[in-house]
């Protein structure tokens, strides 16, 4: 295709496009209609975003690569030779923690952190995957290591396979992120370098981590390198990813995306010492297809790397060999896509990019970083405006379907009923749906501020102390109530005897009195608590209802008898909730103030309750044991319980 035509049908493309989203965003724009339903407005704007981003590609002439393989093949220094630039780590060890964005540019690098939430999405997905319990509510601030690797080996029993899945990869990077996480980084903002810092270890150790310390490369969400060298293909767009054998899910989903939006995929592989493409590498590439459903192995190119790391001539031809029949026997690519030499070579001997004394090369072999880039170049130019193509009449061909569904639906589209009655029920619907909008959000907002207020404000805890130190509730032991009960028990000559006995006297009389205070207490607070709900509820429903601040009093108690009705099932009922804080507390109130501290009664007591006060301790003091060592010693600080036994 010569230049004029390949712009003729590039035009024509992208005009193609600009019709298509129009039609889209008219659609969406009237979605009160009723035109279509919620399963075709997602699937239209889909549909659109991907036209955004290859009419981008289009009009830009981007051309994503992507660089993939097993983990050590020598993709960053493969991808530092493509570009003549040393910007990526390499070291014989697994380097690459994050998908890098190599860009033609000025010499700078801009690394972006995840936030909090961001990064805990993804350590709850992980959990997710070993099925921990509870593991959406869990943070990875909050996780004890101890407590994770207990649940892991007790995993190998209770769920084998799923223990065999995980092993080594996913628990390993649990407990990294464990062991890392008060050095963590996750504030979303961005750091940048330039020039010479590119080299230097300050940023690269965002790209693989420390020597026992991978905390940058961790929290980093993504790095963009500009590069002043990437001025041979300088649309490029190169992504360096993870290795296929990574450990971590969060890589293996980061590769999985690149390979599928990629213009050009390489696939790097060791032909020095492991020249067969076997495994996780043949099958992602064997068996995907990228998001348009065209076969990976159509834009697949292979290069052999660290081909001068064989023992002899003969390995050199025969591993080039091995590589090559590989591609052809599974049916993975071309013969004239198939390339094997040497990055480091390249970047040593033929550029003097890496000054390395020791680095001496055994085989006159040629590098092969001319070779593919050459390769490269010529698919841009043709190969790829066909795949391009093929991509965006596949977009084009979906929305058509969608469009031709909508079309179908409505055909009293074209016998509009005009009657006031059928204008009355589409005002009504678009309103209905502007209600259930409002109130979506409004909800939301409602049960993440109480949310908040409770867990992370610890509004009761605050509250319960508060109303304790007014002194409304728990009078203290007075010097007349001890006389009291020294005379209503003054029945033994023995002093011992009677002093053990106006003690347990004492304890009796305090823990009913203090049990029943408590109750009150908690019983009032959350009483008036509820209240409030209850008219900040109603305020933020009626609002949300009306769509205004203001409404009137018949809006008002219609909007209360709905809210009625639907919680009536689950409202705070006061008589409920103090029968359970009741049962959860008793026990408690009677170790506390039943039994005197290190006395025998206090530990059975303990004892027969041991298990509903470990549960406890979880919320208390996430495990650690807090509680039990409150409870036995008044002395509140951390316990070892192991094998269901305490010990202080």
């Amino acid at each position: 295709m010569n230049a004029h035509s390949y712009e003729m049908e590039k035009t024509t493309l992208i005009n193609e496009i600009d019709r298509t989203s129009l039609l889209i965003n008219k659609l969406i724009s009237n979605v009160d209609l009723e035109l279509l339903n919620s399963q075709q407005l997602e699937k239209l704007k889909n549909y659109s975003e991907k036209n955004k981003k290859l009419k981008h590609k289009l009009e830009s002439n981007e051309f994503e690569i992507a660089i993939v393989g097993l983990e050590k093949a020598g993709k960053s220094t493969f991808a530092n030779a493509l570009i003549d630039n040393y910007v990526l780590p390499s070291a014989p060890e697994r380097c690459t923690f994050t998908t890098t964005r190599l860009v033609s540019g000025s010499d700078k690098a801009t690394v972006e952190f995840y936030t909090e939430a961001e990064f805990n999405q993804i350590f709850q997905d992980m959990l997710l995957e070993l099925e921990y319990p509870e593991a959406t509510s869990i943070s990875f601030k909050d996780l004890d290591s101890n407590e994770f690797e207990t649940y892991f080996a007790n995993l190998e029993e209770k769920n084998n396979q799923l223990h065999k899945n995980h092993v080594g990869k996913t628990d390993q990077e649990i407990l990294d992120i464990l062991k890392s996480k008060s050095k963590l980084t996750l504030n979303g903002g961005k750091i940048e370098f330039y020039g010479d810092e590119l080299n230097e270890e300050k940023f690269q150790t965002y790209i693989k981590g420390e020597k026992n310390d991978t905390s940058k490369p961790r929290s980093v969400k993504k790095i963009e390198i500009e590069s002043s060298k990437l001025n041979q293909i300088e649309t490029a767009i190169i992504y360096d990813v993870p290795g296929f054998d990574s450990p971590t899910k969060l890589h293996i989903r980061q590769t999985e995306e690149r390979l599928k939006n990629a213009d050009a995929i390489i696939l790097v592989t060791n032909a020095g010492t492991n020249p067969s493409i076997q495994g996780t590498s043949l099958s992602v590439i064997k068996n995907n297809t990228d998001s348009d459903g065209i076969a990976l192995k159509d834009k697949l190119f292979v290069f052999g790397n660290q081909i001068d790391r064989v023992n002899n001539p003969e390995q050199l031809i025969g591993n080039y060999e091995i590589l090559k029949n590989d591609v052809l026997k599974y049916k993975i690519g071309t013969e004239k896509r198939v390339f094997a030499g040497s990055a480091y070579k390249y970047l040593v001997s033929e550029k003097s990019i890496i000054q390395d004394k020791d680095y001496v090369c055994k085989y006159d072999i040629d590098s092969g970083i001319d070779a593919i880039r050459s390769e490269l170049e010529h698919y841009y130019q043709t190969e790829r405006f066909q795949i391009l193509k093929q991509k965006v009449n596949t977009n084009l061909k979906c929305v058509k379907t969608v469009f031709e569904e909508i079309h179908q639906n409505n055909d009293s589209k074209y016998n509009i009923d005009t009657s006031s009655d059928k204008q009355k029920s589409l005002i009504i619907t678009a309103e209905y749906r502007k209600i259930q909008k409002r109130l979506r959000e409004q909800l939301k907002t409602f049960i993440f501020n109480k949310k908040h207020q409770i867990h992370n404000e610890k509004w009761l805890s605050n509250k319960i102390q508060e109303e304790i130190e007014s002194n409304k509730y728990f009078n203290e032991v007075e010097e007349e109530f001890f006389d009291k009960v020294r005379i209503l028990t003054d029945e033994s000559i023995r002093v011992d005897l009677q002093v053990e006995k106006v003690n347990r006297h004492m304890r009796d009389e305090i823990h009913l009195q203090y049990l029943e205070d408590y109750l009150n207490l908690i019983k009032d607070i959350t009483n008036e608590n509820c209240k409030e709900i209850e008219v900040l509820l109603l305020k933020d429903f009626a609002s949300a209802v009306t769509g205004n601040s203001s409404y009137s009093e018949e809006i008002q108690e219609l909007c209360e008898n709905i809210i009625k009705k639907i919680t009536s099932e689950v409202a705070h009922n006061s008589y409920r909730f103090t029968y359970l804080v009741e049962r959860f507390s008793r026990d408690i109130f009677d170790i506390l103030l039943n039994s005197p501290i290190a006395s025998h009664d206090r530990m059975n007591r303990f004892e027969r309750s041991s298990h509903e006060i470990i549960h406890l301790d979880h919320y208390y003091s996430k495990g650690q044991g807090n509680l039990v060592n409150l409870l036995l010693s008044q002395n509140e600080s951390s316990l070892i319980v192991d094998a269901g036994r305490i010990q202080t």
